[in-house]
């Protein structure tokens, strides 16, 4: 896979299972849980084992893709996944993290959305989840909620719209997608966390989805 253009969901996943195949001491895949629209949610792990003494290594997650149109955020997650796993394979200086830290890489959050962009809507930003989850989606036909504002702490607060046609849809429920709920778990056994979005322009943001500071690079 290159990063000179962007790409649809099936070209990364089989660019993950490459490398799995590859470098089967180094890359693990691991499914943490399927979208509304039976999509898998796939992680890669990248570790060397254990430390020096033995001991597991702290973890640090991140993903991209949480809202559908970024396609800059899967890129941007996708080529810096790349680099560390050359790098350790290589020796060279990118080596000397994945020997100290475990990483656990979720491309593409929003899966059902991400592949919406490509072949529907350009500019679509929700999840896909159905449109019955409340009244007035369903009368309008809205789809999907806003998956950075449907974790449960602080939801609904600043930012967050209880209108189900809105790009910020808080969802009818925190969690919306019961089939998710893996991925939170997963999440939270992780000491550092780091969301690529591309509000605007290329930003890259790096925050807490599960919290509301954020902090810009």
């Amino acid at each position: 896979m290159t990063w000179t253009s962007y790409h649809r969901i099936d070209t990364i996943f089989n660019w993950m299972d490459s490398l799995a195949e590859q470098y089967p001491s180094l890359v693990t895949l691991m499914t943490i849980g399927t979208s509304s629209e039976n999509r898998p949610m796939r992680i890669m792990k990248i570790s060397s084992g254990k430390n020096s003494t033995g001991q597991p290594k702290p973890a640090v997650w991140f993903d991209g893709g949480i809202h559908a149109r970024e396609w800059i955020s899967p890129a941007v997650v996708t080529y810096m996944a790349n680099e560390l796993i050359q790098g350790a394979v290589s020796g060279n200086d990118n080596f000397k993290y994945v020997d100290t830290y475990d990483f656990y890489v979720l491309p593409i959050h929003n899966p059902d959305g991400y592949a919406y962009t490509h072949t529907q809507d350009r500019m679509w930003r929700k999840t896909r989840s159905g449109s019955r989850n409340t009244f007035i989606g369903s009368v309008l036909g809205c789809r999907g909620a806003d998956p950075n504002r449907n974790f449960e702490y602080q939801w609904g607060g600043k930012g967050a719209s209880s209108n189900p046609c809105s790009q910020t849809y808080k969802g009818s429920k925190v969690l919306l997608n019961q089939k998710s709920r893996p991925f939170k778990t997963l999440f939270l056994q992780t000491e550092t966390h780091l969301n690529f979005s591309s509000p605007f322009t290329l930003i890259l943001k790096c925050c807490l989805p599960l919290g509301v500071m954020t902090a810009f690079l």
